[in-house]
């Protein structure tokens, strides 16, 4: 992970151009660079995008992956990219009408751990999630097939074997860890 020294604006950062191959996020006035995904973490990607589809109300819920949400619009902004999210259905299909990228914390973001990412990193957008209105965050850490789970009241690990479930607004359903991870196999 590279992360540009000096305080960049929310304005400024959206007038950025950053070349092909990699992944760009402004997180609390910093803008942080990583290289693109590599297969293994595109797997899980796509398969957590499938399975919390099967599990959230689809007319009520977007779930979606990779696109840049303005988390915080004050400087310092930050504007990151999860791996995966789940959002409210209305407020994705208005930005979506406005030409616009999404507004606010998701109701539920997913990180999926690579290499580049520092624990730090994890820490810091993780807070900044749950300080804007998410519900919950997952860590996912393909190497120890585990997720951890953070919400306002703290952290939860689940590992293979284990049923992780979802925010209670978003579904009375869970995931099985399980499968998350099935795709590397």
């Amino acid at each position: 992970m590279g992360v540009v020294s000096q305080f960049v604006t929310l304005a400024d950062y959206l007038k950025m151009e950053f070349p092909d191959g990699v992944r760009d996020e402004l997180i609390k006035g910093e803008v942080v660079i990583s290289p693109t995904a590599k297969p293994g973490h595109q797997a899980i990607v796509k398969r957590l995008v499938r399975l919390l589809e099967a599990v959230t109300d689809e007319a009520k819920f977007e779930v979606n992956s990779d696109t840049s949400i303005v988390v915080e619009r004050t400087d310092p902004g930050s504007m990151p990219r999860p791996d995966v999210y789940v959002m409210g259905r209305v407020r994705f299909q208005r930005a979506i009408a406005e030409d616009r990228y999404p507004e606010g914390s998701p109701e539920l973001a997913i990180e999926v751990v690579s290499p580049s990412n520092s624990k730090k990193e994890l820490e810091s957008k993780t807070e900044l999630y749950l300080a804007n209105g998410s519900l919950a965050v997952w860590i996912v850490h393909p190497k120890k097939r585990t997720v951890v789970r953070w919400e306002a009241g703290g952290e939860s690990q689940f590992r293979e074997g284990d049923a992780l479930p979802l925010p209670s607004r978003l579904s009375k359903r869970v995931i099985q860890v399980s499968d998350i991870f099935s795709v590397l196999d």
